[in-house]
């Protein structure tokens, strides 16, 4: 299971995820966060044979308006 916390709350869980299924596209406004993790679990089902990627994660700032 996939998770993104932000300043200690969770904003952002994948739910079970197993081999066949594609990957999820993670999308969460995070301006004021000061501390960001990305966490994975076993589930609730053990550690045996649990793989995880988070796939090139970035944060991208939002454009600025146009100002007049």
């Amino acid at each position: 299971m996939f998770q993104v916390w932000g300043d200690d709350q969770r904003l952002f869980e994948s739910g079970t995820m197993r081999g066949p299924q594609g990957a999820k596209q993670v999308d969460l406004p995070v301006a004021g966060v000061r501390r960001l993790r990305l966490v994975v679990t076993d589930a609730g089902d053990g550690y045996t044979a649990d793989m995880a990627n988070w796939a090139i994660p970035r944060l991208l700032r939002a454009p600025e308006a146009p100002t007049r």
